[in-house]
């Protein structure tokens, strides 16, 4: 799993989850999550012409000329070893609760019932429910309101288990690269700003051997309101939200 957060020109935040699996395990993107959207409009209409350049902002190079001379007493920055996919220091603190969120709802699918019972009661009937993001009370609009919530509470109780995922240096930088592209903009979707279409702009991944999946939020700063929301999957009849965040394959 490789993840990105990042400022969305209309919804304030945007992040970019991308799954990848074994070989044959096949692509999954089924839009963007409207129940996290901020705003009722669920795309902007204006659509610019210029890409940013798809480089991710969070990924350091590395420097071999920047190590200090040889000096016996000295003692070395604590940097974590090269783990080649798995976490490591190229990882913010944002993608490291994202990935404990996930493995949470992976592994222990009915933990999150408690939340959702709470969840239902805020919408008080309507397809809106009040939400403090950032400490300041917002309207959550949504497309189906508490039924979408009682349908996921249901799945969960018959959902079991799956393992936990880990995060990939290598998947990374697809999350970032779009992240760059559609945030400045407030741009949403799968494709880039120029057309370029998913399955194209991760032809790097299918190279390497993945099976990929995407997942995008727009709107929410919370790793859990974030997890949350695309499994709920309000206003997706086919929930692909859902199925990339318990797919055993990843």
């Amino acid at each position: 799993m490789g993840s990105c957060y990042g400022d969305h020109k209309n919804y304030r935040d945007m992040a970019v989850v991308i799954y990848g699996g074994a070989p044959g395990s096949g692509a999954n993107y089924s839009g963007v999550a409207p129940g996290q959207l901020l705003k009722e409009e669920d795309k902007p209409d204006d659509k610019p012409e210029d890409k940013p350049e798809d480089k991710p902002d969070d990924k350091p190079e590395d420097k071999p000329d920047d190590k200090p001379e040889d000096k016996p007493d000295d003692k070395p920055e604590d940097k974590p070893e090269d783990k080649g996919d798995n976490d490591s220091a190229n990882q913010s603190e944002f993608d490291r609760k994202l990935l404990a969120e996930h493995n949470k709802m992976r592994t222990d699918p009915m933990s999150f019932i408690p939340d959702l019972e709470r969840m239902v009661e805020e919408y008080a009937g309507n397809m809106w429910r009040l939400v403090q993001i950032n400490g300041q009370n917002v309207r959550m609009m949504s497309n189906e309101g508490a039924p979408a919530v009682t349908e996921f509470i249901e799945f969960l109780k018959k959902q079991k288990g799956v393992q936990p995922l880990t995060l990939s240096d290598t998947i990374k930088p697809f999350s970032c690269s779009h992240v760059a592209d559609q945030g400045p903009v407030g741009a949403t979707g799968h494709d880039s700003t120029d057309g370029t279409s998913f399955g194209d702009r991760i032809k790097g991944l299918m190279k390497a051997g993945y099976g990929v999946g995407e997942n995008i939020s727009y709107g929410t700063t919370e790793p859990r309101e974030i997890l949350i929301a695309l499994a709920v999957d309000d206003g997706v009849p086919s929930r692909g939200h859902r199925t990339n965040i318990f797919k055993e394959d990843w």
